[in-house]
């Protein structure tokens, strides 16, 4: 059973990232993130990776019950590769940065689409951005971003349509 199967198995709803460990586990690869000089010019792709992963970690542990109740999918599928890239962060090891971009990329997208309510807008400004820049191959999981963008477009097209 998976980190992710048996946070939410031990709860009567989905709690993932309001699990208090889990969240704690958050908060510090958020600290150790925001440690680094990662918001300058966010030009640079280096800068943006960090600067949007470390607004992804920020985000989940303050809005923890919101990406519970609206990232159920990528909660089972990526949950447990996030913990182990969060725990790789939070000990200082920036090798797990490109993982926590790409999945946080993935998690906006499906939290965009299941949200009813105003996305905040510092998030849909960087979300506008991830297609920007040409991700070069040390960023291990560049096409599951752009693939996440062509879902995130053609999904908006069809809720728009509808």
């Amino acid at each position: 059973m998976t980190v992710a199967e048996n946070e939410m198995e031990k709860h009567s709803v989905n709690v993932f990232f309001a699990d208090a460990s889990i969240n704690r586990l958050l908060e510090n690869a958020y600290l150790r993130l925001s440690d680094k000089d990662i918001e300058g010019d966010t030009d640079d792709l280096e800068l943006f990776i960090g600067s949007f992963a470390a607004k992804f970690l920020r985000y989940l542990y303050t809005r923890p019950e919101d990406f519970d109740e609206h990232c159920t999918y990528n909660i089972q599928v990526l949950g447990d590769q996030l913990i182990r890239s969060a725990k790789k962060i939070a000990a200082g090891d920036m090798s797990e940065l490109g993982s926590v971009f790409a999945i946080a990329y993935r998690f906006f997208v499906e939290f965009q689409l299941r949200f009813t309510g105003h996305l905040n807008d510092e998030i849909a400004s960087y979300l506008s951005r991830v297609d920007d820049f040409n991700y070069p191959k040390k960023y291990r999981k560049p096409n599951k971003v752009r693939s996440a963008s062509h879902v995130d477009r053609s999904c908006k097209e069809f809720y728009i349509a509808s």
